[in-house]
């Protein structure tokens, strides 16, 4: 439901997702809160989405705005979308390796943070 704008990192074509509880990761699961998909040591399959292991989000981690340096990697993989959460924070999806194989689909991340873009075809 979002439009590209001149803001937007990716390609002609492509743009950054919209997010939260009714954005695009939210109705494609089908969940607003948490999702349980295949949890691997490096990332997530996104199973019910589509086709087996057709969408895969590693867990790179973050840029600490702190001091610039890598953080969680291997253990949480952030991606922006296009909305706001709160003042100074952006709206994101947030996987993350447990035992319990749940990934929060919306949340907030402050926005001087280094995090992923995924972006989805228009």
């Amino acid at each position: 439901s979002s439009t590209k704008t001149m803001h937007d990192p990716c390609p002609p074509g492509w743009r950054v997702p919209n997010g939260g509880k009714t954005g695009l990761w939210a109705v494609a699961s089908g969940e607003t809160q948490s999702i349980s998909s295949a949890c691997g040591s490096t990332g997530v399959a996104f199973n019910n989405i589509l086709a087996p292991g057709a969408v895969w989000y590693p867990f790179a981690g973050a840029k600490s705005s702190t001091n610039g340096s890598l953080t969680n990697l291997q253990q949480y993989g952030y991606y922006w979308s296009c909305n706001v959460w709160k003042s100074g924070y952006g709206s994101s999806f947030n996987v993350y390796n447990s035992t319990a194989n749940k990934h929060l689909v919306a949340t907030g991340f402050m926005k001087a943070n280094g995090v992923s873009v995924r972006c989805v075809r228009e």
